[in-house]
């Protein structure tokens, strides 16, 4: 199959080496193989197929003949039942990306970027670290959002527009918050909301350089009903932060905040390495949790496909 320039497709990937005339699974890869991953052009070119499947242990490097590396891929495209969990999508980011006007000088992104440069909290620097400079202000906010004693100026439309939670809040005048200057909002943290906030004006997330922001910043979107900075937060912890030993909290937060892609990515990480996950404290603690019915289901079918593909009659689970 051709895989456009960027496109990435759900595949099982086994990783062989050449060791005396022969093409074997290295010892410390035999349990795991093979692996459940995204694949598409750019894992070939960027990290040669192999770099994260921790081949290069002390007593592999040993093992080469003038020190020379062979290694066979074999990547298998899975074509998922209607029933099954593994990873089902076929991940196009040139279908999301924007248009060849977007963000230059007189684009609607460009102009509500500016209105949210305008709109951000007194004393906040600009994108150098400097004062803002060169913020129009055409118009004044007519809402402002009180959260941990921070103040955040925005505009009822705009935040209606984009966000389930105050399009309902607005658009109702049922809540008493339909009327009022000044909003409090208790549900997230003021560090999530200004990026919620962001995203609302520009399409631009922030820079999440750690598991607990990107997993704060989900959660925050979920409940905000931003559905694109949810599928940015979701996608960003499913290609930066989902292994072996994040996937069970990663299925967690998934679950709970009706992440769908990164919810069936983790589950198919839980089912291909499933003999790893059961013995670990976050796996008992996901039971005695009371895991609701559909989870507990969802896993073992997950668990299921990937013994199927692995080529074990059964699994204990």
């Amino acid at each position: 199959r051709y895989l456009g320039p960027h496109e990435r497709v759900p595949a099982y990937a086994t990783i062989e080496t050449l060791l005396e005339g022969q093409f074997r699974v290295p010892e410390n890869n035999e349990r795991d193989a093979p692996f459940v991953v995204l694949f598409g052009r750019n894992e070939i070119g960027e990290w040669g197929v192999c770099k994260d499947f921790g081949l290069f242990d002390e007593a592999f490097a040993k093992s080469l003949v003038d020190d020379t590396l062979v290694l066979r891929a074999r990547v298998t495209w899975i074509e998922p039942r209607t029933d099954s969990l593994l990873p089902s999508e076929v991940v196009s980011v040139s279908r999301n990306a924007p248009s060849c006007f977007a963000g230059v000088e007189g684009s609607l992104q460009s102009d509500l970027g500016a209105l949210w440069a305008a709109r951000r909290p007194l004393g906040a620097a600009g994108p150098s670290g400097g004062p803002l400079e060169g913020c129009p202000m055409n118009a004044p906010a007519d809402v402002i959002i009180i959260c941990e004693q921070q103040r955040f100026e925005a505009d009822r439309a705009i935040l209606g527009a984009r966000s389930r939670f105050f399009g309902a809040m607005f658009g109702e005048r049922r809540f008493r918050e339909a009327e009022q200057k000044e909003v409090e909002l208790k549900s997230v943290s003021a560090r999530a909301l200004s990026a919620a906030l962001r995203f609302i004006y520009t399409d631009e997330g922030p820079e999440l350089p750690t598991l607990e922001e990107a997993e704060e910043l989900l959660a925050a979107a979920s409940r905000l009903g931003v559905s694109g900075l949810l599928r940015l937060c979701s996608d960003l912890l499913r290609d930066a932060w989902l292994t072996v030993h994040t996937a069970v909290g990663l299925l967690r937060l998934a679950d709970a905040h009706g992440a769908a892609s990164l919810r069936a990515e983790a589950l198919a990480v839980i089912g291909a390495n499933f003999d790893r996950i059961k013995v670990t404290q976050e796996w008992e603690e996901l039971l005695k949790s009371g895991m609701n019915p559909t989870l507990i289901g969802d896993a073992i079918q997950a668990v299921a496909d990937a013994s199927i593909v692995a080529g074990r009659a059964s699994i204990k689970l």
